[in-house]
């Protein structure tokens, strides 16, 4: 192409998107509230209500808050001496779970006093070692 020959260019029309929205049925059906999916069972909820997952039976249900309220999260125990430690106040038992360092202590290394607010664990931290206890008191 010479400098003064005319520049011919040609324009095309051409579609660059095309988009088809598809709907996708997950499987819930005509399931609209809560209670209709399988793993939950409230069927009566109160007002101030909220949902706890219970792990034996693999199921959501309602607790009131008043419930939660008895539940203490990441309070650090007392040395008692050794391995022995006290909490702030009496626990379920059952409920009581150690962790060290962030890590969860296995129960079988745990010896429960709820009644006296005390555990006892089978083996006795490092002083730089964190304590941690979450538990439901009576």
């Amino acid at each position: 192409m010479a400098i003064n020959e005319p520049l011919i260019t040609e324009l095309v029309e051409k579609d660059l998107v095309d988009v088809t929205l598809t709907t996708v049925d997950i499987g819930l059906g005509n399931r609209r509230k809560l209670n209709d999916l399988d793993d939950v069972r409230a069927s009566s909820p109160q007002d101030g209500q909220v949902l706890t997952y219970d792990a034996s039976s693999e199921t959501y249900t309602t607790e009131s808050l008043e419930t939660l309220a008895n539940l203490i999260f990441n309070e650090v125990p007392t040395q008692v001496a050794g391995a022995l430690y006290s909490v702030s106040n009496s626990y379920v038992a059952g409920t009581l779970q150690v962790f060290v360092n962030g890590l969860k202590i296995y129960a079988t290394q745990i010896t429960y006093d709820p009644n006296n607010a005390k555990f006892t664990l089978d083996f006795t931290p490092e002083g730089s070692d964190l304590i941690e206890v979450n538990y439901c008191k009576q």
